[in-house]
């Protein structure tokens, strides 16, 4: 594949990816201005210029009308550490508050697992598998909601008949 069609490919797969990216999502995920330029250039004439979360950045014309229907993450999830969701190319202050981020991204290089809720961190969590007994250990930034305790508990559930043990979970507030 020429280099042209490669950049123009790669934009596509990245965009239908991860949905939109600005210039500096590109150049902090490519660590490499020239590239992220490149790149964004030789799309130019696929990509729509958005607004997300109060900033610009760039979309794939195909999936305007897709990305604009869709509504925000919903529910409670347990995100491992280099989960996707925490390592795609956007602002870490769009889904963790700023006070939190050195407890999610971590010194050289170390990210620590997430409890989502509702698209936002709401706490870090750690898990120990011992003989059949799971135990996950959460953190959260601030109370939980009951129907926030009963979905984590409901995601531990899960987890736990994923690893083949049983659950315990210890909140430590």
């Amino acid at each position: 594949m020429d280099t042209d069609r490669g950049r123009r490919e790669f934009l596509r797969r990245f965009l239908g990816t991860y949905g939109v990216a600005s210039y500096d999502d590109m150049y902090r995920w490519l660590e490499h201005s020239r590239v992220a330029k490149e790149l964004l250039e030789s799309n130019r004439d696929e990509l729509v210029e958005v607004e997300v979360e109060g900033r610009s950045a760039w979309a794939h014309e195909r999936n305007v009308d897709e990305l604009a229907a869709r509504r925000g993450p919903r529910g409670v999830r347990l995100l491992p550490a280099f989960d996707p969701y925490i390592m795609a190319p956007r602002p870490r202050e769009a889904f963790v508050a700023s006070e939190q981020i050195r407890r999610v991204f971590r010194p050289q290089g170390r990210v620590t697992p997430v409890v989502l809720v509702d698209g936002q961190a709401a706490g870090i969590w750690s898990h120990e598998l011992r003989g059949e007994r799971l135990r996950v250990e959460v953190e959260p930034f601030a109370q939980l909601g009951a129907r926030v305790r009963k979905a984590l508990a409901d995601e531990v559930e899960r987890l736990a008949a994923f690893l083949g043990g049983m659950a315990e979970l210890s909140l430590v507030e």
